[in-house]
C-alpha cells in the first residue's frame, strides 16, 4: 500500500512478512525482518546524494558525471520495477521534444545569473534558489 508523503520520499506498508537483504546491524549490511504493518520509507533525495554511491562530490551539481555514469538502482527519479512511474516515457519524451525545439529556435543561450553557480533549494521540488536567469538569442 502506498502512502503519500513529502517529495523525495516513497513510503510503503508491508502486507506480509519479508526480509530485506541489507540495511540492518551496526554497519547496515545485515538483513532486516519486516513484519505486516511496518512502514518502509526510501528517501530518494538522500540516496541521490550519497557519497558512497556518487563520490565525495555527490552534493555538487555536475552534469558531466552522466557522460560515464551508468546507474542502475542507485538513481531512481521514476522509481523502478513493477512500481515504475507510468508517465516516465511521456515525461522523457516531452523533455526531448522541448530540447529539440529550443535547439531549432535559438542560436545561443547566455547565463545571466550573477552567482554563476547552481544553488539548490528544496520546496515542492528541487530547484535553483536563483531561478533561471538566462538570455535566449534567436537565429
Amino acid at each position: 500500500m502506498r502512502l503519500s508523503g513529502p517529495t523525495g520520499l516513497s513510503r510503503r506498508i508491508c502486507v506480509s512478512p519479508a526480509i530485506l537483504p541489507r540495511g540492518g546491524g551496526s554497519d547496515g549490511t545485515d538483513p532486516i525482518l519486516i513484519q505486516p504493518g511496518d512502514i518502509i520509507m526510501i528517501n530518494f533525495h538522500a540516496m541521490h546524494r550519497d557519497k558512497q554511491l556518487w563520490g565525495n562530490d555527490a552534493e555538487v551539481f555536475c552534469p558531466e558525471r552522466w557522460q560515464s555514469a551508468r546507474p542502475r538502482w542507485e538513481y531512481l527519479p521514476f522509481l523502478g520495477g513493477p512500481r515504475i512511474c507510468p508517465a516516465q516515457q511521456m515525461a522523457l519524451g516531452q523533455c526531448a521534444y522541448l530540447l529539440v525545439r529550443f535547439l531549432q529556435e535559438f542560436k545561443t543561450l547566455e547565463n545571466r545569473d550573477e552567482e554563476m553557480r547552481f544553488v539548490e533549494e528544496i520546496k515542492m521540488l528541487c530547484e535553483s534558489r536563483n531561478g533561471v536567469k538566462v538570455a535566449l538569442y534567436t537565429k
